[in-house]
């Protein structure tokens, strides 16, 4: 459903259906809106067994989809594989900021992180501190 579409699953009613959706991955995509015509981003899932439409509204929930995405080498997400996503309500920040809805998805084929990629790759293999490469004409004088 990388494409636009007017043919959608069923939407998950927040209000209605629950503050937790959970299923298996079908396909993320675009819908228009009654309201406008525009095109908006849904996520479709498998929820006991019948395909439910998530509208990507927030951006709070679309960027938890980005990041989780950007982790993965291939870009994407496995069909079938277990998504949970969870509405914790309305936010009103303390700076006196807009209020928003917060979300937390958690993703069950979620890439694992090394414990070398979580201290990150400053050191060579010896585990000594690597030497900042000098530039062409770098002579140590601080001027």
């Amino acid at each position: 459903m990388s494409e636009t579409t007017t043919d959608k699953p069923r939407n998950w009613r927040w209000d209605d259906d629950g503050d937790v959706v959970e299923g298996a991955y079908v396909e993320l995509g675009e819908a228009h809106t009654r309201r406008d015509g525009d095109a908006k981003p849904i996520l479709v899932l498998e929820v006991d067994g019948e395909p439910r439409t998530v509208w990507l509204f927030h951006k709070v929930l679309r960027s938890q989809l980005r990041r989780e995405l950007l982790r993965r080498p291939e870009g994407e997400f496995r069909v079938g594989e277990q998504i949970r996503i969870e509405r914790l309500g309305e936010v009103q920040p303390e700076n006196g900021g807009n209020s928003y809805v917060n979300y937390r998805a958690t993703f069950a084929e979620s890439p694992t992180r090394s414990p070398l990629d979580i201290l990150g790759g400053d050191d060579d293999q010896t585990g000594q501190p690597a030497e900042p490469e000098k530039a062409d004409g770098d002579d140590d004088i601080p001027f």
